[in-house]
């Protein structure tokens, strides 16, 4: 993700199928985003963008990583509804995780998911995380969720090797 990114960013996450999913629900202005986008220009955050077929689809991040603690916190969201349920999510989110155990030698990676987004708390248990015994009040004042995988489960689960698979398979025909 560059500078030039975000207005578009902008333009996703104000859109109310995306909105309706984030702990903060007030529309941004590009000047916000601008001030976003300058707060996270830094070595604790990764922002990337999602393409499929040359066009931009989606943001998955890696945020707040903690060298002391060798934690970060994962986010992904889609432009529009019809990525959703696609496997675009799912494949960004596991690369992501793979990098940070790989790259960045994150030992454990959060995410934090609205009580109210059933898709989204079944997906993060999908992929190994497992619920933490903690929860926070949004901008909104519902309450987050938090979710969380360590980097040996990644790496020995046998259903994310399987997807993984899956994934390269399907991009190789």
């Amino acid at each position: 993700m560059t500078a030039v990114d975000i207005e578009v960013i902008r333009q996703w996450r104000n859109n109310p199928q995306v909105l309706e999913f984030m702990p903060d629900r007030r529309l941004v202005t590009m000047e916000q985003q601008k001030k976003w986008y300058e707060s996270i220009c830094n070595q604790y955050n990764y922002y990337y963008m999602i393409h499929h077929q040359q066009q931009q689809i989606g943001l998955a991040y890696l945020k707040d990583i903690d060298n002391d603690f060798y934690k970060g916190t994962i986010g992904i969201f889609m432009a529009e509804e019809r990525f959703f349920v696609t496997t675009f999510p799912i494949r960004a989110s596991i690369a992501l995780v793979d990098y940070a155990i790989a790259k960045l030698n994150i030992k454990k990676v959060v995410a934090g998911v609205l009580q109210a987004n059933k898709k989204s708390k079944k997906y993060c248990l999908r992929l190994g995380f497992y619920a933490l015994n903690r929860q926070e009040l949004s901008q909104e004042n519902e309450i987050i969720e938090y979710f969380e995988v360590d980097s040996e489960h990644v790496r020995t689960c046998p259903l994310l090797e399987e997807m993984r698979c899956h994934f390269r398979l399907a991009q190789s025909q």
